[in-house]
């Protein structure tokens, strides 16, 4: 069975998982673990979104977050992870 779309989706808390491609190590020193969790700080302020737990391993991320709108997770999201792959190339 799939999923329910994102969009169909109202307010509440979910599990967000972002995973690099075939698995290949994104966070290679305790640096990059650091920026990758003070980006997820910084740019939670600026959106309407509650980040409750992360996880951030060495090749994808989980987090647990409460959001009103699901344009607000997905441009969080958005914007954290390009700002992380700039850092990374």
């Amino acid at each position: 069975m799939g999923r329910v779309p994102r969009n169909r989706l109202g307010p509440g808390v979910f599990h967000v998982l972002n995973r690099s491609i075939n698995g290949t190590w994104i966070i290679k020193a305790e640096a990059d673990r650091i920026f990758l969790r003070d980006l997820l700080v910084r740019f939670k302020k600026d959106f309407r979104i509650n980040v409750y737990h992360w996880a951030i391993m060495s090749s994808h991320l989980h987090l647990a977050a409460e959001t009103v709108t699901m344009d607000d997770l997905s441009a969080y999201m958005g914007k954290v992870c390009r700002r992380y792959t700039m850092y990374h190339h």
